[in-house]
């Protein structure tokens, strides 16, 4: 009796061991997913770098070439320190599913960076709202980064 519980106590214990290992297995092989998920993540952003988002344009924005001819409109009307023509945008399509949404991509990213701080001086004066194009993804880690930003923003004005 004693051999066989002694027996069973071994096997017991080289059952747990195993456990444990694969336990490490997994959460290595977890971790690795991650990191490769993040990596995903970045290319997703850097493949969206030079994209914005355009919220509050009037619906006739049904072709791209349309599309095309708002977006110059609101450059040159409501951003007039730009000169909308030296903007290369290449592509303005409609988001589907945010209906009132278009997708403003252009050619250089210092174009994009340019239009994006004009739009923000002028975000108090017009209907149209400009957005970084981001994955969900990154959109709901910065929405949950949030109340941390505000706790810090009130901490440096104090």
């Amino acid at each position: 009796m004693k051999k066989a519980t002694d027996d069973m106590d071994a096997r017991l214990n080289n059952l747990n061991v195993e456990v444990v290992e694969l336990q490490k297995k997994i959460g290595d092989s977890e971790k690795e997913i991650k990191l490769t998920n993040d990596r995903c993540l970045y290319e997703k952003v850097y493949n969206r770098r030079e994209n914005l988002r355009l919220l509050g344009f009037p619906e006739a924005t049904t072709t791209e070439e349309v599309a095309s001819e708002v977006v110059y409109q609101f450059l040159e009307r409501e951003l007039e320190r730009w000169r909308a023509s030296m903007a290369c945008i290449e592509l303005v399509r409609k988001i589907i599913r945010c209906k009132q949404t278009d997708c403003c991509a252009l050619l250089r990213f210092p174009d994009r960076e340019r239009i994006f701080r004009l739009a923000l001086e002028v975000r108090d004066v017009t209907e149209v709202r400009v957005f970084a194009d981001l994955p969900k993804e990154i959109q709901e880690r910065r929405k949950k980064q949030g109340p941390k930003l505000k706790k810090r923003q009130e901490k440096r004005e104090n």
